[in-house]
């Protein structure tokens, strides 16, 4: 007379889970990388946000004020963030989230007495370590 067990081998649930390993590998990559991308593609969202921010607190000062605070050069100089404090402050906000963006100013008299350029700047380091290439805006400010 034979026996009947039910259950399983321990080589059956070896196998089976070599097999679940098998399958699930490509699908934990799959996701994480999705999970990369939203990362990269909110910071990337950040960035531009800060740089229209500078853009809309800068351009809001007077032409004089500028130009005071860049001092006539024709060459880009950093510009002091008391050009745009509210901004500075948010980039420090956000920072203390993700603690690796860096946000530059720069100005300069494009055409001297009359138009100022600005540059702005942000960078980040990818999700994996490695510096995303900076988002950049420039724009003008023309004399009234």
């Amino acid at each position: 007379m034979q026996r009947h067990r039910s259950g399983f081998t321990i080589l059956e649930i070896v196998v089976a889970t070599l097999v679940f390993m098998l399958a699930a590998i490509p699908l934990y990559r799959a996701l994480s990388a999705g999970a990369e991308r939203e990362i990269d593609s909110t910071k990337l969202s950040m960035a531009r946000k800060i740089l229209e921010s500078v853009r809309a607190e800068v351009s809001a000062k007077s032409f004089d004020d500028l130009s005071n605070l860049i001092g006539g050069s024709t060459s880009l100089v950093d510009l002091p963030t008391g050009a745009y404090p509210n901004t500075f402050s948010e980039v420090l906000t956000v920072q203390k989230k993700y603690k690796d963006f860096a946000l530059t100013v720069k100005a300069r008299f494009a055409t001297p007495g009359s138009v100022i350029e600005v540059k702005g700047s942000v960078i980040w380091t990818s999700i994996k370590g490695l510096p995303h290439a900076p988002e950049e805006l420039t724009f003008l400010i023309i004399k009234p």
